[in-house]
């Protein structure tokens, strides 16, 4: 994965949509689920911006089958797993402990 930057949390909603797919999608069919799912009205455009910059850095892969289909280069786990670890190591000095505590209070 080139990962030429973060995910916006504007991005990373726009990346669930994709996993959502369980495969390739196109971007209708991220918008529809946006709207549907997540409750975000954004514009043809926007989602299809937003698409075009996931893909720059490195997130999603897309090749034209008529229309332009949309694949994530990562599962949502091993994404899960890469921000929990980047957390774990910015806010608790990579303490497991820490985090199990956290937990434990919610």
């Amino acid at each position: 994965m080139i990962n030429k930057g973060k995910l916006t949390n504007a991005e990373k909603v726009v990346m669930k949509a994709v996993w959502d797919g369980e495969g390739t999608v196109t971007c209708r069919e991220v918008i529809d689920r946006l709207n549907s799912k997540y409750g975000h009205d954004y514009a043809d455009t926007t989602v299809y911006t937003f698409l075009k910059n996931i893909r720059r850095k490195g997130y999603i892969v897309s090749q034209r089958k008529g229309v332009n289909v949309f694949e994530a280069v990562k599962s949502k786990e091993e994404f899960i797993e890469e921000e929990i670890g980047e957390f774990l190591d910015f806010w608790l000095d990579n303490d497991k402990e820490k985090l199990k505590a956290y937990i434990n209070k919610l």
